[in-house]
């Protein structure tokens, strides 16, 4: 970078920077996400450094490039939101009723179904965990965690049907 450029910049960043946070605050109300957004325009800016001279409006540009910048945030937002809605943390699932321990359910698995397939049931049917949980500590698919369920849930419910 060029000191012409450094001096174009750091203009930039002394008259423009505090207008482009309350600008963008007035959209997001977020400081953490504000503060974030702005640098990201001024990273922009540093980038474009040999288009920055042919710009006649630079505040016009830079305000131009924040509502670009708040658009992509909001459009991976939702994405984040999605995944964050589903995400459940590694920790041990506990029981709204912690009266109920089923740390031994091992004595009721049925000799057709195998250890690892009964796993599953533990964890989806008895620990109540989702099927993306489950299929990440088991370290499967989670289209594969679920087929193994249900047929591990029709093996378990004809075993014991054929009992009584």
């Amino acid at each position: 970078m060029t000191p012409e450029h450094s001096e174009i910049l750091a203009h930039l960043y002394e008259t423009y920077y505090m207008f482009l946070v309350r600008y963008a605050h007035s959209i997001l109300a977020d400081w953490d996400t504000v503060e974030d957004i702005v640098q990201r325009v001024f990273e922009i800016a540093c980038a474009k450094e040999n288009t920055l001279d042919a710009i006649a409006n630079r505040k016009a540009w830079l305000i131009d490039t924040l509502k670009l910048e708040i658009k992509n945030y909001r459009r991976t937002a939702g994405i984040r939101d999605r995944y964050a809605a589903n995400f459940e943390p590694d920790a041990e699932y506990e029981s709204p009723d912690s009266s109920l321990q089923f740390d031994n359910a091992d004595y009721i698995k049925p000799p057709n179904v195998s250890a690892e397939d009964f796993e599953i049931v533990k964890h989806m049917a008895i620990y109540g965990r989702s099927c993306d949980h489950t299929a990440k500590l088991m370290g499967i698919s989670k289209s594969a965690c679920y087929k193994r369920y249900q047929r591990a849930k029709k093996k378990i419910k004809k075993y014991y049907e054929n009992l009584k």
